[in-house]
């Protein structure tokens, strides 16, 4: 089920007091309309009552989707020690939805645990998991991007490398420090080649229980397999 509490927050602008629902976990199989306010972002801004000003609010978030077999917590860990502590309690959580679910899809080996840490790596994971893709497949192709772009690119080096899903087909949004952004191209080739080729690789290279599957994921596993 979806959960969430109401807490008393003050406009930055105005001061005035404002009741703002601070959400703690979502089941789009329950409240589908939820995943439109997570993707757009909407979810994390507040506008205030009296003022008319609008203000993000971030919060921690587990996001589930049954259907789909993934789960994805949103965390914001201050130090190494608190993010593996947090990972600690996390798979924790997983492992204890797994034993005691009636749900028999979550104990199959195919359910997805990640942690995130801004909403912009939430919402690529949905878009990843919800169009049939594997995020790990996607990372390494995402590192193959930025080890082919030259760090001078644009004047200014590349921010970061984003999936996207918006148009209907899978396309990478290459952001850069400057402001500029440009659309690379995705091959389905390249993509299932990586899937095929590393598939017993996956399992040998996995934790187990909530996994971070990011850039560093990438670099280390393509080092490990190499």
């Amino acid at each position: 089920m979806s959960r969430f509490f109401s807490e008393t927050v003050s406009c930055p602008e105005c001061s005035a007091s404002n009741s703002v629902r601070i959400w703690e976990s979502i089941n789009v199989a329950l409240d589908p309309d939820m995943k439109g306010k997570v993707l757009d972002f909407s979810l994390f801004v507040f506008t205030c009552e009296k003022c008319g000003s609008s203000t993000k609010l971030l919060f921690p978030l587990l996001y589930h989707n049954m259907s789909n077999s993934y789960m994805v917590n949103m965390v914001f860990p201050e130090n190494e020690g608190d993010l593996s502590r947090t990972l600690s309690d996390i798979s924790n959580l997983f492992l204890s939805i797994q034993a005691f679910s009636s749900d028999m899809s979550l104990v199959g080996r195919d359910y997805r645990f990640r942690a995130v840490f801004n909403p912009v790596e939430l919402a690529e994971k949905i878009r990843i998991f919800d169009n049939g893709f594997d995020d790990r497949a996607i990372e390494i192709m995402k590192q193959d991007l930025f080890e082919q772009f030259d760090s001078e690119v644009n004047g200014g080096g590349i921010a970061d490398i984003l999936f996207d899903f918006s148009s209907g087909r899978p396309m990478f949004v290459t952001l850069f420090n400057n402001g500029q952004q440009t659309l690379c191209h995705f091959s389905r080739t390249t993509y299932l080649g990586i899937v095929n080729n590393m598939r017993e690789s996956y399992g040998r290279f996995s934790s187990g229980g909530c996994e971070i599957i990011d850039r560093n994921w990438a670099r280390e596993f393509i080092a490990a397999t190499e």
